[in-house]
């Protein structure tokens, strides 16, 4: 397709006019869009820690295999802000790492995140709502749409049930 750009292009563009957090944005909705992508996670920690964000430099680098003194300072400040907590440290690394098989992922992240306790939970993180089966959420709005349903319907048979009752009485006198 001419004069199509590719994300990846245009947080390149970003970067040259110094724009990071606009490449960063890029970057990260791409990565959403395409899944677990080890070199899109470094380069994700590194716009990170160009920007002095150790936190999210840290959540990108968590996953991938980057490593060295400033991506194990980064990894450290995530942790922290997360309390060390692993469900929450889960839910904030990116959908793409929560996502993905333990098994497929660099050494380097798969010793961090046992370290962390989190070999089991990666890749059993429910899908999105649009590729959701219907769950007991689902369920649960149509069981109580039903519920309200029957009850308007119900409401209606006693008001006719009154009306012809009244009717009747005042006909018949009684």
């Amino acid at each position: 397709m001419k004069g199509h750009v590719s994300a990846i292009d245009r947080a390149h563009d970003d970067i040259a006019a110094g724009d990071y957090g606009m490449a960063r944005l890029r970057l990260a909705s791409y990565l959403t869009s395409v899944g677990y992508d080890e070199t899109l996670l470094r380069r994700l920690g590194e716009l990170s820690a160009a920007m002095r964000d150790l936190c999210q430099a840290g959540r990108y680098w968590i996953g991938s295999s980057a490593e060295g003194e400033s991506v194990e300072r980064a990894i450290a400040a995530f942790v922290r802000i997360n309390g060390g907590d692993k469900r929450r440290i889960l839910t904030a690394l990116p959908r793409a790492v929560q996502r993905v098989a333990f098994e497929t992922l660099p050494s380097v992240a798969q010793a961090r995140l046992r370290e962390i306790g989190l070999e089991q939970s990666l890749g059993r993180l429910p899908m999105p709502d649009d590729q959701m089966p219907m769950g007991w959420r689902a369920w649960m709005g149509g069981a109580i749409s039903v519920a309200l349903g029957l009850g308007i319907v119900g409401i209606f048979v006693v008001g006719i049930g009154t009306v012809v009752y009244w009717i009747t009485m005042t006909l018949l006198g009684g």
